[in-house]
């Protein structure tokens, strides 16, 4: 049928006869107009979710990448602290070793000059008092350089402990990094899915191409941020490689005993070593000659007992095999005490000198 709109325009008020199959077809044609309206309504909805939650990931991946930044540049400060302590210390045991050796020229002098004038009497009785007040200055120095030495090995203990930590550290952090890539990795390929998808949206819906092409801008920043980031974790690596592969020098020649884990959880109480030479040897009892290294379970302490007529040179290796001795051991909260025959205190094991 075929409608005058003309006629109906001119004055719409007026009945016009239409065929009810027409009105159908129209009413058909209305509620499939509706329906597709409705479907892409409800397809546009959907399209606008997916883009606010790939907004929120790309932000969270932004904010991820600002902290392994940020963590990136606090590991480089420590590994320069680590290495100016190892500078530091080096210097200290240098010092150390030429103070060692003027002493013990000193001392060879004074030998050399005693042997000398021993044919000499009147020459001995008028030199006897330079000498002695030579050699009591000398003793004076003892205690002193003793007391210096037992603060540069505790300086040396802290310092072994401090790289030993750095040591468990660097192995933390290449697990950290190994679990990053894999997280870089995963985020990779999630970002190559979400690629996937921002190019059918891009497709089905042109009037989002502007907000689309942002969104690609931002993952390829992205890509780069994470190129740099791969970047610093290498150099970060090569960084721990050199500093595992240093190793801090040491004044001990012999070989430290390791206590093991029978002696740790059995009853025993004590293990007592002394000085011979430059090792250690394992002993029952100490007496006035030692200088001996107690190895205290009860009381979680390391005692360097010197006895009275003991030499100072075996004390001041004591000293310095006893933090290695706590170290090796991994004893990090047990104390170490350094006494001198007659002052003892309360806690120390008395059974250990024998009378």
């Amino acid at each position: 049928m075929v409608m005058d709109w003309k006629r109906i325009e001119e004055d719409p008020e007026k009945d016009v006869k239409v065929v009810g199959q027409f009105l159908l077809d129209n009413r058909n044609k209305i509620e499939a107009l509706e329906k597709e309206l409705a479907e892409s309504e409800t397809h546009r909805q959907e399209l606008k979710t997916n883009l606010n939650q790939l907004n929120l990931k790309i932000q969270e991946i932004e904010k991820q990448n600002q902290q392994q930044t940020e963590k990136m540049t606090a590991l480089e400060n420590k590994v320069k602290e680590i290495e100016d302590n190892k500078n530091s210390l080096s210097d200290l045991l240098e010092k150390t070793e030429k103070e060692l050796k003027i002493i013990q020229e000193e001392k060879n002098t004074l030998e050399t000059k005693l042997n000398n004038d021993k044919n000499q009497f009147d020459e001995i009785k008028l030199n006897y008092n330079q000498m002695k007040a030579k050699t009591e200055e000398i003793d004076s120095k003892f205690p002193a350089l003793t007391s210096e030495l037992q603060n540069k090995s505790q300086a040396l203990e802290l310092a072994e402990e401090h790289l030993k930590n750095a040591s468990e550290h660097q192995t933390n952090l290449k697990n950290t990094i190994e679990e990053k890539n894999k997280e870089i990795e995963d985020l990779s390929k999630i970002i190559q899915d979400k690629n996937s998808l921002i190019e059918r949206v891009s497709e089905e819906i042109k009037e989002r191409k502007s907000e689309s092409m942002e969104l690609l801008d931002k993952i390829k920043n992205r890509d780069t941020k994470n190129e740099e980031l791969n970047t610093k974790i290498s150099e970060l690596n090569s960084k721990i490689a050199e500093i595992s592969a240093t190793s801090v020098k040491t004044v001990e020649t012999g070989p430290i005993p390791t206590l093991g884990s029978d002696f740790l959880s059995s009853d025993q109480s004590l293990k007592i070593f002394v000085i011979e030479d430059d090792d250690l040897k394992e002993v029952t009892t100490l007496s006035s000659d030692h200088v001996g290294i107690i190895i205290d379970k009860p009381n979680g302490k390391i005692w360097v007992w010197k006895g009275q007529s003991a030499s100072r040179i075996s004390a001041v290796k004591a000293s310095t095999k006893a933090p290695s001795i706590r170290s090796i051991n991994r004893l990090y909260n047990w104390k170490i005490e350094f006494i001198d025959q007659g002052t003892e205190p309360g806690d120390f094991p008395q059974n250990t000198i024998s009378s």
